[in-house]
């Protein structure tokens, strides 16, 4: 039985890693909506350094099945650029190369679509990984299924942080959203690294 994205913690990152360190966000793009069945067709990344992204790529991957028209157009990729894609397994070997902790937005359907992809390959996924909505959830005490949107509107801008942004539209977006709860943990909870997160965080639930 797959183990769900709800039973993993907000971070899973033991060795400390600074805000301001590196990172790579992480948004997928899949064949369908079905977490159990659907494959991941692309995972689009973006290397955050110092809050500024100094590299940006795509990973394309052969699904199991042609994409249907529907996901064609949602997705803006076509079966015929998927033909020369890795595989599976060449595609979660690269992204295990990758230095640095993975950080991206779960909302119950990124993190079971990883867990079940590395399935398939015979593997267990066990990067590094912050799941940014499910943080942004306990600093607000709001729902993790809300949109990235609606967080970014009770969270202070990120002026004065930023670097150079993605150019990919969904990584910008979580690039910014970054920023933002990463201003927050400094200024308001002076909160520096993940270390602190799980002290903060052990902290909370013991006050429970």
């Amino acid at each position: 039985m797959t183990t769900t994205s709800e039973h993993l913690p907000v971070c899973n990152i033991t060795e400390p890693a600074a805000w301001s360190g590196l990172w790579w966000l992480l948004d997928v793009e899949t064949s369908g909506l079905n977490r159990q069945e659907d494959d991941i067709i692309a995972l689009r990344l973006a290397c955050m350094e110092d809050f500024s992204i100094t590299e940006e790529r795509e990973i394309l991957i052969r699904p199991r099945q042609p994409l249907s028209p529907w996901a064609e157009k949602l997705t803006g990729i076509i079966n015929q650029a998927l033909e020369q894609a890795l595989s599976p397994d060449e595609a979660v070997s690269q992204l295990e190369e990758l230095d640095g902790p993975f950080l991206f937005l779960d909302r119950d359907f990124t993190l079971p679509l990883l867990q079940n992809a590395y399935l398939r390959c015979g593997r267990e996924f066990a990067l590094p990984c912050l799941l940014l909505d499910r943080l942004t959830a306990m600093l607000l005490g709001c729902s993790p299924r809300q949109r990235a949107d609606a967080f970014l509107e009770q969270l202070p801008p990120p002026d004065g942080l930023g670097g150079m942004p993605p150019h990919n539209t969904d990584l910008r977006k979580l690039y910014e959203l970054s920023l933002a709860v990463f201003r927050v943990l400094e200024e308001t909870h002076h909160i520096q690294n993940t270390a602190q997160l799980n002290d903060f965080k052990e902290g909370e639930e013991h006050d429970v």
